[in-house]
């Protein structure tokens, strides 16, 4: 199966979860995540936002855990280049974010 067919598999899996059932299994995740992770010697984090249209995890769960409980890891969050789509990497700063055409 190609790359763009199971895109759109998925999507339509994640499309048909309530939105209740999304916010449940968000916070199983992110609870996993700070159970099964030691945080103690982390510098740097790598975080997607997500993208609430296509029924992302919410990954805005973990990033306000980070920032109540480890605030000294520095959050990173990927951005596409529209021009090229590269995918850059930037420091999070929440009142720096722009919503581009892809969510």
């Amino acid at each position: 199966m190609k790359k763009t067919e199971l895109r759109k598999l998925y999507l339509s899996k994640r499309k048909a979860i309530s939105v209740e059932e999304i916010a449940i299994k968000s916070q199983q995740i992110t609870d996993l995540f700070f159970q099964n992770f030691d945080l103690s010697e982390v510098i740097n984090l790598h975080v997607f936002l997500p993208i609430t249209k296509k029924n992302e995890i919410n990954t805005w769960l973990i990033i306000r855990y980070l920032q109540q409980n480890f605030p000294l890891i520095k959050i990173i969050i990927p951005k596409i280049t529209e021009e090229n789509f590269e995918l850059d990497n930037y420091d999070f700063v929440e009142k720096n974010l722009i919503e581009n055409k892809w969510g």
